[in-house]
């Protein structure tokens, strides 16, 4: 059987150009491969800075898929730009995150309307 993940994206352009992307199935060793081409393609093509990621519809998260997220969020935090996290309140995701190191370098938000209010503050 064969895993993947789905990314929804949307772009909202207030209070400045962010794309919303919504992951929804498993993010592991098997599928961070699937996010990495249309994730690269937003920083270089695109040129976008901005980001929130959804994780409110992930199954189940691992190391992998986690590290290849924060190496994005580094390197946009090098160009001036963010990467945030709206996080599933699922107990094993949070888990894998502060394991990680994950929740002190990161912008960590409940739900994706306080990932968005925080570009107004």
């Amino acid at each position: 059987m064969q895993r993947t993940i789905a990314l929804n994206i949307r772009e909202l352009t207030s209070p400045k150009r962010i794309a919303v992307v919504q992951l929804d199935g498993m993010l592991d060793d098997l599928t961070t491969p699937q996010i990495e081409e249309p994730l690269d393609g937003m920083f270089t093509q695109d040129k976008r800075k901005d980001f929130i990621i959804d994780c409110l519809k992930l199954s189940y998260f691992n190391s992998t898929g986690l590290a290849r997220l924060m190496h994005y969020a580094l390197k946009l935090k090098d160009e001036n730009g963010t990467f945030k996290f709206v996080v599933n309140p699922n107990e094993f995701i949070h888990e894998i995150m502060e394991v990680c190191g994950a929740l002190k370098v990161l912008q960590v938000y409940k739900n994706v309307d306080d990932a968005i209010e925080s570009y107004r503050k």
